[in-house]
Parts: structure tokens; C-alpha cells; sequence
């Protein structure tokens, strides 16, 4: 058996110090820059109505729902579909704070914003294991422009609900990441506090946070362990108690089948994208499943041989995280679930970019072409599967339509609140919109309100008031 000091230094570098950079005005500028353009690249993916004119799912029925009609306070700990997630809560009630015409770009545009910060936060975090800038970028950037996401089985971006399957992937880097600033610190504790409050999918983690605290015994990492334990320990209550509900999962508890999905669906799909295996049959099935594979080999083959300088422990964490991921999720909806692969993909994405670190015993093109060329193929993937228009969102009716409809209907009649359709029939992308929301001069109209005495001097709308 490994001794204890011996185990601990083996460890010990996973968990190394991120190195000292002083922050300056230009490099603030540049990451400022760097997330407006992860936003738009973000945004780009939703065809159709557009991300400005489309809420999809959840985050009409349940977040803009609930945040339209109950207080702030209420709604952050109130779960929906099975769980207890704050983060999306908060996006939701942000969004009620704008007219409500705005809802469909505010929201869109917080949650590709939240997307871009994490994939700055994961290149940021990243430094201390990647010290090559291409290597960093090639485990954040694809965070914006996944090959397996936005497509009809899995519409996730530029949406508060989905943001989760960001956070789940962000965590592990930040699991890594060891920080020298004190806002740095504190940074990385609230995301992971937040994150373990908003999915229940971090709780894969746990074991690395407590090979953290055995390396480094440090109070951050006491924390970062206690966050995701408090967490879990919440949405495990939540479902005990009956607070939340997951009727409509139908787990199937089989390793061995989970584990084979991991092999002929989770990483060929990551590897070569949705586009690729959505028609395939019979011959080009199977070399859809061999050739990713033989991806994956080639490149333990060039770490291997020393073509590269491979971090072996970090591409065994990154891909030993990423099949537990896959099998776990696998297992619990009793499917293959395409928007909970996209953690997975940047999971396998980081495994092979551990391996294919420049060597600087080689020459700089021979050091950087296994790297290059990995990056060139998920980009090439990416491309071929960054928008598509046969997406369920796509078709959504346009939201500020939807608005308009809703003001006629409560001017012409003594409701007291719409439902307004913010997605394609039949699903139930629906809000439910108060009409003083809509009419706002007609905010107290009888029989739902009705002036006291002498009250008769007040503004027509509140909101107006100086007062």
C-alpha cells in the first residue's frame, strides 16, 4: 500500500499554487472583452424566434412564473423539477425588475453572459495545471459552442434553468483551483457555494474536494467540501420530505449498461459531436463508435511516447470524472439524456488536452502539433454543429407578440392575469403574467382593488409616483 506522505505528495501538484499575475486595467479590459464576445457567441446558437423573442420550458412556467408572482424570498427556495436551484432564482428574479416585453432578452442575456464568466473563471482557474495558453483555452472555450448541445434534444444555451450543466463542469476546475488573492478565494468559494445550491450534479465531486483538504488542510478547502456536502445534504432532504419531486424520472440502477452507454454514445458523441451520429446506421454506426476511440488512443499514444509533456493525473481526474459523470446521470434519468452530456464533453476535452501539453524538448511545431490538431478538429466539429433551425425553441411565436396579445386581452376584460405562450404547441412554455403587469394605468381596477377613502389623490400608477 501507498503510504500516507508518499500519497499525499502524489496529490500534492494537482492542487498546486496558481501563480502570482498582477491584475492591470488592460487585462481587465481584455477579459471584459473576452465575455462580451463569449456572450455573443453564446446568443448566436438560438435560431428561429432568436434568443430575444424566445423562454423556453422551465424558465417560463417555473422561474419567470414564480418571480412574477411571488416575493423574491420565497421563490429562491422554492425547487422545481425535482430540485433546489437558486441560481436560476436569482436570474428569474433579475428579470422581473425589467418591463415585461424584456423578458425574453433579459433573460437570454444573463444566461449567456453567467456562461461566458464561467468560461473565463475555468481558463483562469486553469493556470496552475495548464500553463499553456492554447491548452487553457481549449478547456474554456468550448464551453460556448459545445458540439453536443443546442440541437433538438438538447436546448440549454442562453437559458437560467439550464445554466447548471455550466456550473457542474466550472466546479471541477475550481475543485483544482488554489487561488493567491483574497478576492480569488472568495470568488471561488461563493460560485461553489452557489452552484451547490443550484444542482444536485456537483455532488460527483465530493471525493475530490476530500483529496483537496487531505493535500492542502487548508480552511478554503475545509470549506469548498462543506459547501458541496451541504448542498447535497439539501436536495436529498428536499426529496425525503417531498419538498421536490422526481416522479417523472425513471432511474435505472445497472452500472454495466451505464457504463456501455459511457462507450458507445457519451464520449463518441463528445468527441464527434451530435451532427455526426444523428442519422447513422448499421457500418457508419460502428465507425462512429471506433473512430473517437482510436482519437482517444492516438493521443494516449503520443503522451505515451513522450511527443507531449502529458499531465497523467490530471487527464486520469478529468476523464475518471467524466465517465462517473455520464453513468451517474445515465442512471438516474434511465436514458441517455443529451443536455446533461455537455459537462461530460469538457470533461473528455480537458482529459485529452492533459495529454497533448507542448514539450519543450521539441521543436515549437513538432511541440504544438498534437495539441493544434486536436483543437482543429473541435473546432471543425463545432462548426458543423453550432446552429440549428429544427429546434423546438426556434419555433417559438415571438415573445413581444405574445405581450401585446396579453395587454388586449386584460384591457378587454376583468381578468386578473394571462397566460401567454412563450413556446411552439404543445409545449408548456407558458407564463402566467399578472395584468397590472401589462396595463399599468389600470393598476387598481375593481373588483380585484378598490380605492379608500381618501385616497382618491394618488397617482394612477405607483411606479410613477414621486413619493
Amino acid at each position: 500500500m501507498i503510504r500516507t506522505g508518499r500519497l499525499r505528495a502524489i496529490v500534492e501538484p494537482l492542487f498546486a499554487q496558481a501563480p502570482s499575475k498582477k491584475i492591470s486595467s488592460r487585462l481587465v479590459m481584455l477579459a471584459a472583452l473576452c465575455v462580451l464576445i463569449g456572450t455573443a457567441i453564446s446568443l448566436a446558437r438560438t435560431t428561429g424566434a432568436g434568443p430575444f423573442q424566445s423562454i423556453w420550458e422551465e424558465d417560463a412556467r417555473d422561474l419567470l412564473t414564480d418571480a412574477l408572482a411571488r416575493p423574491g424570498t420565497k421563490n429562491l427556495i422554492r425547487p422545481y423539477v425535482g430540485y433546489f436551484q437558486v441560481g436560476p432564482r436569482i436570474l428569474a428574479q433579475i428579470t422581473a425588475q425589467f418591463p415585461i416585453s424584456w423578458a425574453a432578452a433579459v433573460m437570454s442575456i444573463q444566461a449567456a453572459l453567467v456562461c461566458a464568466l464561467l468560461a473565463l473563471m475555468v481558463y483562469v482557474a486553469s493556470g496552475a495545471q495548464l500553463a499553456n495558453p492554447l491548452a487553457r483555452l481549449m478547456v474554456a472555450a468550448p464551453m460556448l459552442f459545445a458540439p453536443t448541445a443546442e440541437n433538438v434534444l438538447s436546448e440549454i444555451y442562453n437559458r437560467p434553468a439550464t445554466i447548471q450543466f455550466f456550473m457542474v463542469y466550472a466546479v471541477f476546475w475550481l475543485m483544482l483551483w488554489v487561488p493567491n488573492s483574497r478576492s480569488g478565494r472568495i470568488t471561488l468559494l461563493v460560485v461553489v457555494a452557489l452552484s451547490a445550491v443550484s444542482t444536485f450534479l456537483v455532488v460527483v465531486f465530493i471525493p475530490l474536494a476530500l483529496l483537496r483538504l487531505y493535500a492542502r488542510r487548508d480552511r478554503v478547502s475545509a470549506m469548498l467540501l462543506g459547501f458541496l456536502l451541504a448542498g447535497a445534504a439539501l436536495q436529498v432532504a428536499g426529496l425525503a420530505l417531498g419538498l421536490t419531486n422526481r416522479a417523472f424520472a425513471l432511474p435505472r440502477y445497472d452500472p454495466i449498461w451505464a457504463l456501455s452507454s459511457f462507450v458507445t454514445w457519451a464520449l463518441p458523441q463528445s468527441v464527434l459531436g451530435y451532427r455526426a451520429e444523428r442519422h447513422a446506421e448499421g457500418l457508419a454506426q460502428v465507425l462512429l463508435i471506433i473512430v473517437p476511440w482510436l482519437i482517444v488512443a492516438a493521443a494516449i499514444a503520443v503522451a505515451w511516447r513522450r511527443l507531449t509533456r502529458p499531465a497523467w493525473l490530471l487527464a486520469a481526474v478529468a476523464g475518471g470524472h467524466a465517465v462517473a459523470l455520464a453513468c451517474m446521470t445515465i442512471m438516474a434519468n434511465g436514458g441517455l439524456t443529451q443536455r446533461y452530456l455537455l459537462p461530460v464533453e469538457m470533461l473528455v476535452f480537458s482529459a485529452i488536452v492533459a495529454l497533448l501539453l507542448p514539450s519543450a524538448r521539441l521543436p515549437l511545431t513538432r511541440a504544438y502539433a498534437p495539441l493544434a490538431a486536436f483543437t482543429a478538429l473541435v473546432l471543425v466539429v463545432s462548426a458543423f454543429n453550432y446552429r440549428w433551425t429544427d429546434t423546438y425553441r426556434a419555433d417559438s411565436p415571438y415573445w413581444t407578440d405574445q405581450v401585446k396579445l396579453g395587454v388586449q386581452s386584460c384591457r378587454d376584460s376583468e381578468r386578473r392575469e394571462v397566460t401567454l405562450r412563450s413556446g411552439p404547441k404543445p409545449w408548456y412554455s407558458l407564463v402566467v403574467v399578472p395584468c397590472h403587469l401589462l396595463n399599468t394605468g389600470r393598476w387598481c381596477d375593481s373588483p380585484y382593488c378598490v380605492q379608500i377613502d381618501g385616497m382618491a389623490a394618488l397617482p394612477v400608477d405607483p411606479s410613477r409616483s414621486s413619493g
